[in-house]
């Protein structure tokens, strides 16, 4: 971004008059019109006062006719003058004021500027074209000069001021962990790190440790200097260990907050809620994904919402699947392995220390085609395909994670905006990289789940003080943000990884533990299906998974897909050409492993449903090869089976409920279970691998309340379609059933002329 589009250009300098902040009131100066004679400039330099490493110049501008003088006095000042010497490592805002006939002129006006500091090592400045500049000093101490050229109506000016910098000063000490909950007599290291004004961790601090809030008999500290000690108490107390840094002249301090306790108070808990089945809407992105890849076509536009997968270039021809989309709300409460001490997980730390505490409000939703012409350039937008996600919303951060996260200092805390105008371009790039890393095959790599890299169209960040806190806001549109999110959370604590759509994330993450909730929409949550485990039963399928479904290779050495690789599972799913037919895996199973605290819960609808059922040859129903079925839903059948763990899993069919109660090793069970023959079967047909998730949950429709549905006025034909998958959509209207009470009133979607 070039300086003209820079904020700092709508300074109160440019256009201002001196002092006041406010427009000027008086006309800019100009040449009259009508002089025939050429311009030979006289430059008269005027010393105002011997100034200390300042200087203000005053030019007389005019011709060389005596008789026909339109002289123009201009002067030049630099604030502040003198400039005061600079500590390394922090920033002073300079600026330049120039009056042409004692009228401010500036940028508007026709001003140039150019800003330097000589040497370079000195520091840097964050404009040079602009009225208004800030230095920041490097990280060593020196002396230079500051210079500012100015040049209006084709004469040039130079002022210039002495600068001194400063060596590092002790700028904080931080004490790590800075929070603590321990037992009675349990003993914990803490370490006090020592930061310099540059930002710069340094060592030659002498450090001096004390204890608040508790009698000296009551605790222990193994040494009271140093950079490290270790800390018990043998009493419930609230305390505060501090750690005293001198260096020289200089003084800083820091601590950490302990809590002893005699029994443990903060239990972790996780509960997992899916219900809404069939709710959640299908957005327009839908007919971008169909109309450019072919892959997803939307078949509903009202309840139930249903969508047809339509494989990609990993699958094979024909391979097609109904999927609905589901609700789950996540809510963690005292989570210790999110915490800003050891594993913040959602944020980089680009600082030397660790802790404090960061509030995250975040949104992530797939990006409408109106939405991305509207934010993106031309040549971005033209490569909409209904995968662009938008990814926004704000961290807020108290002192110390904004230490950890962003790196700043004590002291660049304290003038944040002024760090924020001079480091955010910086800031920016780096979080931006940090992210495309966390993406990558370093770290949680994507690419087997998304088949594409994290490749971002539009990033922006900004950030402010407000009260003592910062707030940074995002804003971002890209490819694969969802892939990456869903990484996050499987390896922080969820044990599966799903497709978000319409996701929302609230969370406090503390020093050493995490409060958090999500509300998100899952896609390819649950699929049509004709149950081979209950006698040919209608279902729609839930199963866990992870999200991998290529293998790994050179270039991405990592993926939960490679033990799938090559082995074949049948295929249950109404309308695909290889029903009851071996098929390749095209994903990855996954088990919801619960740990102690955490419930599964599940949900059902009440009325009737919509279920489908394979019918080869079938040209009317709402697929090609299908026929519709309406009925109530039910759960009759589920891996494991209540029946198998009455402590951990209950069904509740008037609530419509399932709930699984953790500790609960699913893989384990799966693999040891001797109840399913069919699974132990499978387990020993793929070589020991999970031959699908668990748990296995089939919501079937209850024939004692079977109908079918009405499909009045069809056309007995499927159009010329160009490829397999929009043969298999059909010119179905809407669905009803007899009672005008049921919950089916499904209006089928037609591909529109040329999809």
């Amino acid at each position: 971004m070039s300086e003209e589009m820079s904020a700092s250009e709508q300074s109160p300098a440019d256009g201002m008059s001196a002092g006041t902040g406010g427009p000027a009131e008086q006309p800019s100066p100009r040449r009259e019109n009508g002089k025939k004679n050429p311009w030979v400039i006289v430059i008269t330099i005027v010393v105002v006062a011997a100034l200390i490493g300042g200087a203000a110049y005053v030019m007389t501008i005019g011709d060389d006719d005596e008789d026909d003088i339109d002289d123009i006095e201009l002067t030049v000042t630099m604030s502040p003058d003198p400039i005061p010497s600079v500590p390394a490592g922090t920033e002073k805002s300079l600026s330049v004021t120039v009056l042409a006939d004692g009228v401010v002129v500036g940028k508007t006006d026709g001003v140039e500027y150019s800003w330097s500091v000589t040497p370079t090592t000195l520091g840097s400045l964050d404009f040079f074209a602009q009225t208004n500049t800030t230095f920041t000093a490097g990280v060593e101490a020196g002396e230079g000069v500051v210079e500012c050229e100015v040049t209006y109506e084709g004469e040039t000016a130079a002022v210039n001021s002495t600068l001194v910098v400063n060596p590092p000063f002790l700028d904080s000490v931080s004490v790590t962990p800075s929070a603590k909950t321990l037992l009675v007599d349990q003993e914990w290291n803490f370490t006090a790190t020592t930061i310099d004004s540059t930002g710069h961790v340094i060592s030659d601090a002498t450090i001096e440790w004390t204890v608040a809030g508790i009698d000296v008999g009551d605790y222990v500290l193994n040494t009271t200097t140093g950079s490290a000690v270790t800390f018990s108490a043998s009493v419930v107390a609230d305390v505060s260990l501090n750690a005293t840094a001198t260096r020289g002249e200089d003084v800083a301090s820091g601590s950490a907050a302990i809590t002893v306790t005699s029994e443990p108070t903060d239990i972790r808990t996780v509960d997992y809620l899916w219900y809404g089945m069939f709710e959640p809407e299908l957005g327009s992105w839908y007919d971008d994904r169909w109309s450019g890849l072919g892959q997803e076509y939307a078949l509903t536009d009202s309840y139930p919402y249903l969508y047809l997968w339509c494989g990609d270039e990993h699958s094979l021809e024909g391979d097609i699947w109904i999927y609905t989309m589901m609700r789950m709300d996540i809510t963690g409460r005292n989570m210790p392995e999110l915490n800003m001490n050891d594993n913040p997980e959602f944020l980089p730390q680009f600082g030397d220390t660790t802790g404090g505490t960061a509030e995250l409000d975040w949104y992530l939703q797939y990006v409408t085609r109106e939405e991305a012409e509207a934010k993106l350039s031309q040549n971005t937008y033209n490569w909409y395909d209904g995968w662009y996600v938008g990814w926004s919303g704000t961290i807020t951060l108290d002192e110390q994670a904004a230490k950890s996260v962003l790196g700043v200092t004590t002291t660049q805390f304290n003038d944040f905006d002024t760090w924020w105008a001079s480091n955010s371009g910086q800031t920016t790039t780096d979080w931006q990289e940090w992210l495309m890393e966390e993406a990558g095959p370093g770290r949680l790599d994507i690419f087997p789940m998304y088949t594409y890299h994290l490749e971002f169209v539009l990033f922006n960040i900004t950030a402010e003080k407000v009260g003592e806190h910062i707030v940074v806001t995002l804003d971002t549109i890209s490819w694969g943000m969802e892939a990456l999110m869903t990484r996050w959370m499987g390896e922080a604590f969820m044990p599966t990884e799903w497709y978000f759509d319409d996701f929302s994330l609230i969370a406090s993450i503390g020093p050493e533990m995490t409060d958090l909730d999500v509300d998100t929409a899952i896609q390819y949550a649950m699929y049509a299906e004709v149950s081979h485990e209950d006698d040919g039963a209608l279902i729609w399928g839930w199963e866990g998974l992870m999200q991998d479904y290529v293998p790994s290779d050179l270039e991405h050495p990592e993926s939960l897909f490679d033990p799938y690789d090559g082995k074949e599972y049948v295929v249950w799913g109404p309308g695909n050409d290889n029903f009851g037919e071996f098929l390749e895996y095209e994903y990855t199973p996954g088990a919801w492993n619960l740990s102690d605290g955490e419930t599964l819960v599940f949900e059902w609808p009440a009325g009737d449903q919509l279920f489908f059922d394979h019918d080869p040859g079938n040209v009317d129903g709402l697929v090609l090869n299908t026929d519709e079925i309406i009925a109530p839903m039910t759960v009759a059948y589920t891996e494991p089976l209540p029946s198998e763990m009455p402590s951990q899993i209950t069904i509740d069919h008037d609530a419509r409920q399932i709930v699984y109660t953790g500790p609960f090793d699913m893989w384990t069970w799966s693999k040891n279970q001797t109840t399913h023959q069919n699974l132990s079967d499978e387990w020993d047909r793929l070589g020991g691998v999970m031959p699908w998730g668990v748990p296995m949950i089939e919501f079937k429709a209850d024939i004692g309340g079977l109908q079918v549905a009405e499909l009045d006025d069809r056309d007995d034909t499927v159009g010329d379609e160009p490829d397999s998958c929009s043969q298999a959509i059909s010119t179905a209207p809407d669905l009803t059933t007899d009672d005008a009470s049921d919950e089916v009133k499904a209006t089928a979607r037609r591909p529109a002329e040329g999809d």
